[in-house]
């Protein structure tokens, strides 16, 4: 399972009581989405020509990906489908994996958990034999203050319910 362990979903808090609210979130483009169009068709279904389709309000996992030989700052970002199972939909682009890498791990061992967050599918299809064209994003907070989450109290980091979807 992609999160043995546990996940917890950083989202943008809405309550003004959430010691979190003043943390803003941002929308940032993953990169890579092309090598991985399996996962765009098993999660956004079939596209015809012209066909778009979009998929708000789904789950991102952030995975360092440590084994990468071309950037030793990877993440690696997966999408959760229904049944909690991971589908690779590409990485933060390098510079982004570079400043969020370093938070990423710092929060995995606060929280001892993987790290998710809120994300968004887009696909439009092109044609017969054409892939369609795909894009993933995710809302991160920003990095200066990502550090700054606070745990309420009597949670624990975990999925997220299959009801949020």
């Amino acid at each position: 399972m992609l999160y043995e362990g546990g996940m917890h979903c950083y989202a943008e808090a809405t309550d003004p009581a959430d010691p979190n609210h003043g943390i803003r979130f941002d929308e940032i483009e993953i990169v890579g989405g092309m090598r991985c169009w399996e996962s765009y068709a098993r999660l956004l279904g079939k596209l015809g020509k012209g066909e778009e389709r979009e998929l708000e309000g789904g789950f991102a996992v952030l995975v360092r990906d440590t084994e990468n030989k071309d950037d030793a700052n990877a993440v690696a970002v997966y999408m959760l489908d229904a049944d909690n199972d991971g589908h690779k939909v590409g990485y933060l682009a390098k510079d982004d994996a570079e400043t969020y890498s370093v938070i990423i791990k710092q929060l995995e061992r606060r929280g001892r958990s993987k790290v998710g967050c809120k994300a968004r599918l887009y696909g439009k299809g092109l044609g017969l034999f054409a892939r369609p064209i795909y894009h993933c994003y995710v809302c991160l907070p920003d990095p200066a203050v990502w550090l700054d989450w606070t745990f309420p109290t009597g949670s624990s980091p975990g999925p997220p319910p299959a009801t949020d979807r």
